[in-house]
């Protein structure tokens, strides 16, 4: 009996062998997952509290940097009030002395300098400062007159006092000289700084970052959440540990919501604050969980698949037996689907005649498959089509392999249809396979795409509201120009024009007139870019533009003289142009780059800065003008003016005046100018008949110089101010006695001083330096032109009161 028991228990252990060694893999596969699953979950969770420390420190230094900045601001006006200076100027030069920083740093509110009983006596927005009720009352201000320390205070407005809404509040004490409360110089940081630093990170649907004072008082949040502004947590656990380390991290539940975070927090630099980024535990781990059900998935597949290898075992038999079956079939079938296919199936012998097409032929072509047996396939195909299919059956045979091709069969109707041929060549007999498929479809779809894309690239390169090209497409159309310019060694010229005034012009008739207003400008600019290579654009507001290739200086203005011409005759109402008769005029500058072969270099961007040179200096002179880039680099004495001789007479009334007050007033004025500036030297000037007088002057010694040789008298020429940023670089100065030397000056300014009786220009008041300088801004010419009219001021009043005043 026993002998008869080994082979049967043999038997079956070799039987399950396999089954074993498949279990014992799938159970190595599980343990090596699972403890891959462990060490992913630990390195998920260390890279998270990493990312969370490292976000938290940069938060935190933001925040300091930016505080730090805004304090700044506050230590520079509470030094500016110290200046003894200050109450000599009017309240509009002493509110740009005081805040020039502080109005432009970003996110920062209102600036306001409150005295000891709470008013406010300054405004960084207002000249005048508004009355402001209940500040006496708020929280810092009671801190600060009770703090004799004039550090930065941090704290909150929830209420809205001194914002439309919850705002920080960085303040500083004022202090007499005795040390007594003076008052208090507070600043309002905009939530909307945290919101947008907060906002920069994605923490998940339950992540936080927080934003409290070291008391326990919510500042900021992200999420937002107006409800938590101002209100103190100092009594909750998980702030308890805030304060109990600089910085830190660890995991509790939020007192908020009972949802589970990680807190990574800091304390901001030497700030009253703490900031704490929580990343919700269950976003930590949503990542692994899917990759666990991945591993889990794949796990299950195995198993499947070990199942499945017994199955193929079994079947494979009985597939062996089924392909004989299947092969003997298989002519009859593929007969079958070249009889019914919705491809044309043909035939061609070693001569390309056709021995075969199949009955498909009759839907797609209404030919019937006899009618085109025998027969070559040119009889069919479209004359112009020919012999890219004769290309592609060589390229079939040459290759032994497929080939494609793309063209028109006429159908029996005599239209043409597009098919798609593929050409198999046969090695055996020399003949080709060839199916024809009907893409007429798609090549419509197709044509229809391109006539598409065609309109596309037109909206792309137009401007909306003019119809003519937009800057991008005059920018792309400059560069090529100047690239062939160089190329070919001819003129390239460039028309820039400003509609005069136009912003008075919107101010007044609405935004929809303006519109119309440029539209039919440029209806007439284009109308004047008659040849293919001329291009009119809009470069941008109410600025255009119209690109000259070939065309030389004198004739780029005769065309510009056409252009100014042609819209002034529109006769546009214009009523804040008077100067120009009431209608709608512009301003031309024009500029030509003429490559030669010793240097052949072209620079787009330059010739549309000399073109904007030449638009200023058109603006500047009157408008309603065109002004050459080559005219304003012309070298020459300074212009005379037309009403020369009506101008020294006004001039007489003047210099008797400001010979009273040159060394005075005069002299003051000029140093406020240079310090303004930040210059050097700066100077009062009264243009006469042949000479200059300088009667306010400061760090020059200068009393007097040539007109011929004079900056300002250039300045005089026109009614807004003349500014030079290198006058060595510039063709008109750069010999001028003045600018040679080491020594000679390099920047210059200067506005011009009009006549309080009956506006004649007198003089200028100029600012100058030893060294070039950027130009000056709109806001700084504008501060220059008042500076100049006050200077008229102190000459009229001491021409209009007694000597003894």
């Amino acid at each position: 009996m026993m002998t008869g028991r080994f082979p049967g228990r043999s038997t079956g252990l070799v039987a399950r062998g396999p089954a074993l060694a498949m279990v014992l893999l799938i159970a190595s596969f599980a343990i090596v997952s699972l403890v891959m699953l462990v060490q992913l979950r630990r390195d998920t969770w260390g890279q998270a509290v990493n990312g969370a420390q490292n976000l938290s420190t940069a938060m935190a230094a933001d925040i300091a940097r930016t505080i730090g900045e805004y304090d700044l601001s506050l230590q520079a006006v509470a030094e500016g009030l110290r200046e003894p200076e200050l109450a000599g100027l009017s309240p509009r030069m002493q509110r740009l002395m005081l805040f020039d920083r502080a109005a432009t740093a970003p996110y920062l509110g209102a600036i306001l300098v409150l005295d000891e009983q709470g008013r406010v006596v300054r405004d960084a927005t207002r000249d005048q400062p508004a009355p402001a009720a209940g500040l006496g009352k708020t929280a810092f201000f009671a801190a600060e007159r009770r703090n004799a320390d004039a550090g930065l205070r941090v704290g909150i407005d929830a209420a809205g006092t001194l914002g439309r809404g919850p705002v920080l509040i960085l303040s500083r004490r004022l202090s007499h000289p005795d040390g007594s409360f003076a008052g208090v110089i507070v600043g309002t940081l905009g939530l909307d700084y945290f919101k947008g630093l907060f906002g920069r990170s994605s923490l998940g649907s339950n992540g936080a970052v927080n934003l409290f004072r070291t008391d326990g008082t919510y500042l900021a949040r992200m999420p937002y959440n107006p409800a938590l502004t101002g209100r103190s947590i100092a009594g909750s656990a998980n702030f308890r540990r805030f304060r109990q380390a600089p910085s830190g991290t660890f995991a509790a539940p939020s007192g908020l919501d009972g949802v589970r975070r990680v807190y990574s927090f800091t304390h901001v630099a030497t700030l009253p604050l703490v900031l704490d980024v929580a990343l919700g535990e269950a976003d930590i781990f949503a990542v692994w969980r899917s990759r666990a059900l991945v591993i889990g998935l794949v796990l299950a597949a195995l198993c499947g698949t070990s199942a499945g290898f017994g199955l193929l075992h079994r079947n494979e038999t009985r597939r062996r037996r089924q392909t004989e079956t299947a092969q003997r079939r298989s002519e009859q079938l593929y007969r079958l689907l070249a009889d019914y296919a919705s491809d044309v199936i043909m035939r061609l012998d070693q001569n390309h005649v056709r021995t075969y097409v199949s009955p498909s032929v009759r839907p797609r072509l209404g030919y019937e498959p006899e009618e085109l047996v025998g027969r070559h396939p040119h009889s069919v195909l479209h004359p112009d089509d020919w012999p890219r299919v004769a290309q592609t059956l060589d390229q079939a045979q040459q290759t032994l392999g497929d080939a494609e091709a793309t063209y028109r069969v006429r159908h029996k109707n005599g239209d043409y249809v597009w098919m798609e041929g593929r050409y198999s060549f046969v090695a055996k007999d020399g003949g080709f396979i060839v199916v024809l498929r009907d893409i007429s479809r798609r090549k419509a779809a197709e044509q229809q795409l391109e006539a598409a894309n065609a309109e596309l690239a037109h909206l792309a390169s137009s401007d909306g509201l003019t119809g003519l090209a937009n800057r991008r497409q005059f920018e792309t159309v400059l560069a090529r120009e100047c690239r062939r310019t160089a190329r070919e060694a001819v003129p390239l010229s460039l028309l820039l024009l400003d509609v005069d005034s136009f912003k008075s012009y919107n101010d007044r008739y609405g935004h929809q007139a303006g519109d119309r207003c440029l539209q039919a400008v440029a209806a007439s600019l284009g109308g004047i870019a008659r040849r293919p290579a001329d291009l009119a654009a809009r470069y941008g507001g109410e600025e255009l533009v119209l690109l000259l290739p070939g065309v030389p200086e004198a004739g780029a203005s005769l065309v510009a003289e056409r252009v100014r011409g042609a819209i002034e005759a529109l006769s546009l109402r214009h009523e804040g142009n008077p100067q120009a008769g009431g209608v709608v005029t512009v301003s031309v500058g024009s500029a030509t780059i003429y490559p030669s072969q010793e240097d052949p270099r072209t620079d787009g961007p330059e010739l549309v800065a000399a073109a904007d040179r030449a638009l200023y200096e058109a603006k500047r002179l009157g408008r309603n003008r065109v002004v050459s880039a080559v005219a304003t680099q012309a070298a020459g004495g300074p212009p005379v003016l037309a009403d020369e001789t009506l101008r020294l007479q006004a001039l007489a009334r003047y210099a008797p005046v400001a010979a009273r007050l040159a060394g005075e007033k005069l002299d003051q004025l000029a140093k406020l100018a240079a310090g303004l500036f930040g210059t050097s030297s700066a100077y009062i000037s009264l243009v006469g008949a042949d000479e200059v007088k300088l009667v306010g002057r400061y760090e020059i010694a200068l009393e007097s110089t040539p007109r011929s040789t004079a900056l300002c008298a250039h300045t005089i020429a026109g009614s807004d101010a003349l500014v030079i940023c290198d006058a060595a670089r510039d063709p008109r100065f750069a010999g001028n006695p003045h600018v040679c030397g080491a020594d000679g000056l390099r920047f210059y300014a200067g506005a011009p001083l009009f006549s309080a009786l009956d506006g004649h220009v007198l003089g200028a008041l100029c600012i100058i330096d030893r060294r070039p300088r950027p130009t000056l801004t709109g806001e700084q010419r504008t501060l220059l032109m008042d500076l100049a009219a006050l200077a008229v001021d102190h000459m009229e009043r001491a021409r209009t009161l007694p000597h003894d005043h």
